[in-house]
């Protein structure tokens, strides 16, 4: 079994110490069921599909979009979950 160091965001990790206390798992089984569902989703398929494409098509103008769409994907996935702890604190 691997020990290598993945970063997950506070409240991810919060969420699912208290998962774990609740079901009487370990964290780390958690985690591994979560991977494998989302990995055998519909749209994993297609986002990871999509980017092999995309890759062994080798076009190096295709390959920086798809990059650049993913960074922003990202960021606007990181502010959408921060807006929504604030509202959660806020909310408390």
């Amino acid at each position: 079994m691997s020990s290598a160091v993945v970063r997950v965001p506070d409240r991810v990790q919060e969420e699912i110490q208290t998962a774990s206390r609740v079901m009487g798992r370990s964290a780390g089984s958690i985690l591994e069921e979560a991977w494998n569902r989302f990995k055998d989703s519909a749209e994993f398929e297609a986002e990871l599909q999509e980017a092999q494409e995309v890759l062994t098509g080798g076009n190096i103008e295709e390959i920086t979009d798809l990059l650049i769409e993913r960074t922003a994907r990202s960021r606007a996935q990181s502010v959408k979950e921060t807006r929504s702890e604030g509202s959660s604190v806020a909310e408390s």
